[in-house]
């Protein structure tokens, strides 16, 4: 028997036949028979909507998905469940004084706006007059909706959340980082049985205030500048596809994965985890290989998130207000922590390490993530006092400045496409197990690689090359021509054929590289290429 089978069971109430009854029913008067008594009031009402008329439903999309899928692996979920955060992230993207005022909205858009309705306790209002039958009191796409984007949806995350506490075990590489960086909706990260605290009310999380409050566009922008260039144009066109409606700038939210009851930020997750992809980590002594290897700095990032946003008022804002400050004096240093005292827009660093490799400073990210949460939380809730602040700093730029912006976060993408396919130098060669490339000497590589992109394959001025380089030359020579490539598919150039300047810039980089023979770079054995790409995470 079903859950639903069993509660309309629970709830029928038996009668004997009149003879009306007998007649309407083509039974005998006397005979037995039940019925589904009317709701006597609210309460009643929403638990028949849920236990019986949307749980049935659910019960049907659970059956089919069984019979489609019969064990269904990680992937097939998260793609069902991608969906589905799909179209919520739309339906959030409505006003609810449209929602809420449009009972019968185009049909197109009926279900996104019963969703909202939903979502927002739409039904829940004691003004709302009462009727003691659910298809007269909600909409009649009401059960469709509760039961797919509420309890089909948790379904699937409970059988998600089984499956990863059997597997248990994200490796880190491409295509895991890739799923952080692009996935649409927010995860809630489940190791084990620790208790999930709530450490953000409701009413504070960034997803209820922007779906419930007016949000202006110049807030919004600013919000969304750490995630603003995480996208490709393919990418984006993927999206798109798929029935995404929106902007490539705003399309991915800045907090998309909650661990231990805390926000973790997109941006930053993905360069950290990068970062592990590359060099090896360890966590008291266990090298980090998959993502719950970081439990315990996890538990410990939460621990900081939490302080930082209960603390935020009172750690950063109130020690610097004069002694008799007023509203304006306050919204003045929330806008002024985002903007310029930590740089919000910008702020993406690897994991702190130790000499050991051992990942410290946990408690301190979680502390400034939830610094930043608390921060925004009290600007979207406050957007009439913020908006002004926001619209003057986008208004005061003056237009060579915006068309510096852009040329800047393009510069920042391509330094960071490269840096991203070029960790591994960073860490330990496979053939001579010894770090490749100190910090120092990386970095320079990085930005002379940069320079070159940006300045149509010129080599620069390079005063000092890299002295010590601990790998085998055709990792580096295969390096540079898969990333020439790779920044052709990814729009960063459009020179089908590698430029022959990438030679000198090879050469001109490396000590170890200078009298290199020309004709012997361009003929390097491929047959390591696989374990290349894998190393500069290509696939």
């Amino acid at each position: 028997m079903t859950e639903s089978e069993k509660y309309e069971q629970s709830i029928r109430v038996k009668r004997k036949a009149t003879k009306e009854d007998a007649e309407r029913l083509g039974c005998k008067i006397g005979d037995e028979y039940s019925i589904i008594p009317e709701a006597q009031n609210r309460d009643e009402l929403f638990e028949q909507f849920e236990k019986l008329h949307a749980q049935r439903y659910f019960e049907t999309l659970q059956k089919l998905f069984n019979e489609k899928y019969g064990k269904p692996t990680e992937k097939i979920i998260k793609d069902e469940l991608a969906a589905i955060n799909n179209f919520i992230e739309k339906a959030n993207q409505l006003s609810t004084t449209e929602t809420f005022k449009n009972k019968w909205a185009d049909p197109k858009e009926s279900d996104l706006y019963e969703y909202s309705r939903l979502a927002n306790d739409y039904y829940k209002n004691d003004n709302k007059p009462f009727f003691p039958h659910v298809f007269s009191y909600f909409n009649s796409n009401a059960v469709q909706v509760y039961a797919k984007y509420f309890l089909y949806k948790d379904w699937l995350l409970t059988k998600l959340n089984k499956i990863e506490s059997v597997e248990k075990r994200e490796l880190i590489n491409k295509h895991f980082i890739d799923y952080l960086r692009l996935n649409f909706g927010t995860t809630n990260w489940i190791f084990d049985k620790t208790e999930q605290s709530e450490i953000v009310p409701k009413e504070l999380t960034h997803d209820y205030l922007l779906s419930n409050f007016d949000i202006d566009d110049s807030i919004y922008k600013y919000y969304h500048l750490p995630t603003s260039n995480l996208l490709s144009d393919s990418e984006f066109q993927k999206m798109k596809d798929t029935g995404f409606v929106g902007n490539k700038e705003t399309a991915l939210h800045p907090y998309s994965n909650i661990v231990y009851g805390a926000y973790y930020s997109r941006s930053d997750l993905v360069w950290k985890l990068t970062g592990v992809s590359h060099r090896q980590m360890f966590i008291d002594g266990k090298a980090i290989k998959y993502f719950a290897d970081l439990i315990p700095y996890l538990k410990e990032y939460a621990k900081g998130f939490q302080d930082g946003f209960n603390e935020f008022d009172n750690t950063q804002i109130n020690l610097y207000l004069t002694p008799f400050p007023d509203k304006q004096d306050y919204v003045n240093k929330v806008f002024e922590y985002l903007l310029f005292k930590h740089g919000w827009a910008n702020l993406r660093t690897g994991f702190t390490t130790n000499q050991n490799n051992e990942i410290v400073n946990a408690f301190e990210n979680g502390q400034q993530q939830g610094y930043f949460y608390r921060a925004w939380s009290t600007v979207f809730s406050s957007n009439n006092l913020f908006a002004p602040l926001f619209q003057e700093y986008f208004k005061t730029l003056p237009p060579q400045q915006s068309e510096k912006q852009e040329e800047e976060q393009k510069e920042n993408e391509l330094y960071e496409k490269i840096r991203y396919h070029l960790g591994f130098l960073l860490g330990n060669c496979p053939r001579k197990g010894r770090q490749i490339l100190n910090q120092n000497d990386f970095d320079k590589l990085i930005k002379w690689t940069t320079l070159f992109y940006e300045n149509n394959f010129e080599v620069p001025e390079i005063a000092e090359p890299i002295q010590t380089v601990n790998t085998n030359d055709y990792y580096t020579q295969l390096s540079f021509l898969y990333l020439f490539d790779e920044l052709r598919k990814s729009d960063f150039h459009t020179q089908r054929t590698r430029a022959k300047t990438l030679f000198n810039l090879w050469e001109s980089s490396f000590v170890d590289y200078k009298g290199y023979s020309e004709k012997n770079f361009w003929r390097v054995n491929q047959k390591n290429k696989d374990e290349v790409k894998k190393l500069m995470l290509l696939y």
